[in-house]
């Protein structure tokens, strides 16, 4: 049995790394961009967009009760193909 809050473990590694190529992305954009008005709505843009999906997925993450434990034994039974196919 594996508890499920791993799994919110590696969605925070990938929200992490998520953060860092925006930083990244956004020096870049910054510093070699062209000094213009559309430059400006590109970093708004998405900024707005990243912290938008990162309000997204928290909504459905919320909902999820993070007590629980997954057992591999039971998501990878073959019930189809053992009563289509009994031996």
């Amino acid at each position: 049995m594996i508890p499920i809050i791993y799994f919110l473990y590696i969605y925070l590694f990938f929200v992490l790394l998520g953060a860092l190529f925006l930083g990244f992305n956004l020096y870049h954009i910054i510093q070699f961009g062209l000094e213009d008005r559309k430059t400006i709505y590109v970093i708004i843009f998405y900024i707005l967009f990243f912290f938008f999906a990162i309000f997204i997925t928290l909504f459905f993450l919320l909902q999820i009760d993070w007590s629980t434990e997954v057992m591999f034994q039971d998501l990878f039974q073959f019930t189809f193909l053992t009563s289509a196919f009994p031996l």
